[in-house]
């Protein structure tokens, strides 16, 4: 059962300590494919759902202080044949991957490793700034109390994750899709970042929907001084959004007419 609490008297209760705040956020993504394997062999259907298993739940880990973060898959044991199976998917929809995203929210910088038919790329340019709605509607995850925020934002439909969350009820146009954004935060941890490339809210953002995708916070470890240092991703050709999205296009171009 959802909560209605005070939104100003859960502010006012904030520590003014949180200019030294910092630790980890562990996220648990799950992507609804939306595929049925219910008609299928037993056997079948099984192996087909543990793959996709291993493809579409997948735990994040965000390390952050508050000025800060970088955002990453955990790295796991993974059966080579899924991972042999996940490039032969990327190759087919000519997507790129994300490895590490990093962010800076004083200077409104963000930089992104992407990778896209075996190279490396780093988008250094400018965060977003989210027109966040804020709401009254709480409720609580774990020790938390979380309020909800809305917001419309445009997605580039050349990310795999997107080719596989894109909703029915999306608005596409030919390299963006225009989604709602749902984001459940926490003022009780005053640092104004989330998961992927989300910030902007009064509180670190716990839960976040976006098309089929699901980030939850599954865990958090904080430390009362600002200890943890945070170093950007190096590797790969420095780009903007724009510059990387016209390289896509001629590549995607490129292996269409051949």
């Amino acid at each position: 059962m959802k909560k209605i609490i005070p939104f100003l008297f859960i502010i006012f209760s904030i520590s003014l300590s949180a200019q030294n705040i910092s630790g980890k956020a562990y996220y648990k993504s799950n992507t609804n494919t939306g595929r049925d394997y219910s008609e299928m062999p037993e056997e079948k259907r099984l192996r087909l759902e543990k793959r996709d298993k291993e493809l579409y739940e997948k735990t994040y880990i965000l390390t952050f202080n508050n000025k800060e973060s970088i955002f990453k898959e955990e790295e796991t044991l993974k059966d080579p044949r899924t991972s042999a199976y996940m490039m032969g998917v990327f190759s087919a929809m000519r997507s790129y991957i994300i490895k590490s995203i990093f962010k800076n929210l004083e200077t409104r910088r963000i930089i992104e490793e992407r990778e896209f038919l075996g190279k490396k790329f780093l988008i250094d340019d400018t965060l977003t700034n989210i027109d966040w709605q804020l709401e009254k509607e709480s409720k609580q995850i774990g020790e938390h109390i979380v309020f909800k925020a809305t917001a419309t934002i445009k997605v580039d439909l050349n990310d795999y994750r997107t080719q596989i969350s894109t909703p029915q009820d999306s608005v596409e146009t030919k390299n963006e899709g225009i989604f709602i954004a749902t984001a459940w935060y926490t003022p009780q941890i005053p640092v104004s970042n989330g998961p992927d490339e989300y910030s902007g809210l009064p509180g670190l953002i716990m839960e976040l929907n976006v098309g089929r995708t699901t980030f939850l916070c599954s865990k958090i470890i904080l430390y009362n001084e600002n200890k943890v240092k945070i170093n950007p991703p190096k590797k790969g050709e420095v780009v903007t959004y724009e510059k990387f999205e016209k390289i896509v296009a001629l590549k995607k171009e490129e292996l269409e007419k051949n």
